[in-house]
């Protein structure tokens, strides 16, 4: 083979090396950005996902809460009866009628007696009114619980009969036992072959013969109609969703079903709720929910509802645009081969592709940090926007209590201070979800902060509250630091209302706050003697409504020591919370030093002197 013919096929395998270098190279560099942009796809899933799990078991929650409230109520009134009639129970249960509880099957008064009873509690109802009465024992038990009233809500009634003895069904049994020992409402579970089947369980206390048990109201309802709202209304088409009781593995709606469905399921009721939209990843969400006594399973899926159609096709998108570069690329390539001027020609269109690719690339990026930000904001906005009607409602309830004083009876009342009390919580929930908000995307406005003036100011307001007169506070000698003067004032008091809240019922509430210089970082420390952490969870408790065990009766909502650490951390600083020497809590933040370092006292005091030193 002579030299030019050499020399043409050695540039021809050239020429083939650079267009399967330049193909691996844009498919590689379109795969990274697919990949990238799936990533992405997957948080925004994720974080749906977690989203509507919380919402749908909150929603399934509430729902269950107006039937045991309602039978909650109904157990008051029957109870607040001298002798309670037929004719009585069934005015009682009118309320009930109205269609407030549309999944209710019926109302009805159960009474226990021994077998050797049976005759005279028959007798007994008989005199009271229900002159139909039969009872039907079930033999061979220790206790018969006989449905003595009963009305109905719905027009074809299967739940229990008049006269019918609960104590042949085991859940049954059980509940009336539970609602017994507890002296509040239960709830049986019951699978049948049309269906699950709730049954609310609320004990009647007599309020005038010495808050005895005289019976139980029972509130049959079907499960389907209870649930069906929760569910559908919250997950609709974003989501599709399964509820299942322990025990079960069988779902009781085929994908792709857009009603909800309720079956017995391996002999465990489910229900299911399916949309007719596609799922769009493998990506599930199995949450507890509390169910009466059990444990119920909430498993999510997503579905092309979840995300909008941009988020939906991003990685899709970028396949096909990346595909298209490259195809434009590897042309190019040979283009360049064979015509130095149709090879710079492409270039410039390619090149003028590229760039608006990477812009395209790069507006996806700041909408999805925009949303982001949206998302907080949102949260601060909706906590802000809810605290004038709070305020009135609050105000209101207040007002109302005030003038009723003497004139509403006692249970009236004590509803009212209820409202009061709640109103109070959610006040207090909505202004620390609004400082959690703020304290992440608020502009850092920074001054020098004398840490001294700081804490004894907030020392002396809770000095003035009567709760905290014997709380003992020794204060060390504090820097002064360039920080947010009103963050680092919200994170002292977050630490120190801490320390007092959860302050041991034994013990003298104990709180030392002091600072160490440890290079140019300083340690600042705030200890007390209260009930402490438990072991394993110094980590978790700075994790929104995130409260360690043990401080579930005392008033909170989680969200202080979040707090504390988006200050913290705003500030370029940490906090952490360990174990204080022999009982409490001690909370250490790390902060840069500011501007001035404290001057030492004159004369170092042996004991804290009365300013250091407030009983």
């Amino acid at each position: 083979m002579g030299r030019p013919q050499a020399r043409a096929a050695s540039n021809g395998g050239r020429a083939w090396m650079i267009l399967l270098a330049t193909a691996i190279l844009s498919f590689g560099g379109t795969a990274l950005a697919a990949l990238s942009l799936h990533g992405t796809e997957q948080r925004l899933i994720d974080r749906g996902l977690n989203r509507r799990s919380v919402v749908i078991t909150d929603a399934i929650t509430d729902r269950i809460g107006e039937y045991t409230t309602a039978a909650g109520y109904l157990a008051a009134a029957v109870g607040a009866q001298r002798t309670l009639e037929a004719g009585e129970f069934q005015a009682i249960t009118a309320v009930a009628a109205t269609g407030r509880l549309p999944a209710a099957d019926q109302v009805g008064l159960v009474a226990a007696t021994p077998t050797e009873g049976v005759a005279e509690l028959q007798e007994h109802w008989h005199e009271l009114g229900a002159t139909t009465l039969a009872l039907q024992p079930e033999p061979d038990v220790p206790a018969h619980y006989f449905v003595v009233l009963n009305r109905e809500l719905t027009e074809t009634v299967t739940g229990f009969g008049v006269g019918e003895d609960l104590a042949g069904s085991a859940p049954m049994t059980t509940a009336l036992s539970t609602a017994t020992l507890r002296t509040e409402v239960a709830l049986a579970t019951v699978g049948e072959p049309d269906g699950i089947r709730f049954v609310v369980v609320a004990p009647i206390f007599s309020q005038v013969a010495g808050h005895s048990l005289t019976g139980w109201v029972v509130m049959p309802v079907r499960g389907a109609d209870l649930l069906r709202p929760a569910i559908a209304g919250t997950a609709q088409d974003a989501v599709s969703a399964t509820l299942t009781a322990p025990g079960d593995s069988t779902p009781a709606v085929a994908p792709g079903d857009s009603t909800p469905a309720v079956a017995p399921g391996d002999g465990t009721p489910t229900v299911a709720w399916h949309t007719d939209r596609p799922t769009i990843s493998d990506a599930v969400r199995t949450t507890a929910v509390t169910i009466g006594e059990q444990e119920w399973a909430l498993t999510v899926r997503p579905t092309r509802g979840l995300l909008s159609r941009n988020e939906a096709t991003l990685d899709t998108a970028a396949w096909v645009i990346g595909t298209v570069i490259t195809v434009l690329l590897v042309a190019l390539v040979a283009s360049l081969l064979t015509s130095r001027s149709r090879a710079l020609q492409r270039v410039a269109h390619a090149t003028a592709a590229l760039h608006s690719d990477i812009t395209r690339r790069k507006q996806v990026e700041q909408r999805l940090r925009r949303r982001e930000a949206e998302l907080v904001g949102f949260a601060g906005m909706i906590a802000h926007d809810l605290r004038s009607p709070l305020a009135i409602l609050a105000g209101n309830a207040d007002l109302l209590f005030e003038e009723s004083r003497g004139l509403l009876p006692p249970d009236a009342m004590l509803s009212l201070d209820r409202i009061r009390g709640t109103a109070t919580r959610m006040s207090t929930l909505i202004d620390e979800l609004l400082a959690y908000a703020t304290a992440d995307n608020v502009a850092l406005k920074t001054a020098p902060v004398d840490l001294n003036a700081l804490v004894n100011d907030l020392v002396a307001e809770y000095r003035g509250n009567p709760a905290y007169e014997k709380a003992i506070f020794e204060l060390d000698l504090l820097p002064t630091i360039d920080a947010d003067p009103h963050l680092i004032r919200q994170l002292f008091d977050n630490l120190l209302g801490n320390a007092l809240k959860y302050a041991h019922d034994g013990r003298t509430p104990h709180i030392t706050v002091d600072a160490r210089l440890e290079g140019d970082v300083w340690a600042l420390t705030v200890a007390d003697n209260g009930i402490g952490i438990p072991q394993g969870q110094h980590a978790e408790v700075f994790t929104a409504f995130t409260r360690a065990r043990g401080s579930e009766n005392r008033p909170g909502t989680g969200l202080g020591l979040a707090i504390c650490q988006r200050i913290a951390e705003r500030h370029d600083g940490t906090i952490t919370a360990s174990p204080n020497t022999g009982v409490g809590t001690r909370f250490t933040i790390l902060l840069p030093t500011g501007a001035a370092t404290p001057e030492p006292p004159s004369e170092p005091p042996a004991e804290p002197s009365a300013d250091e030193t407030i009983n």
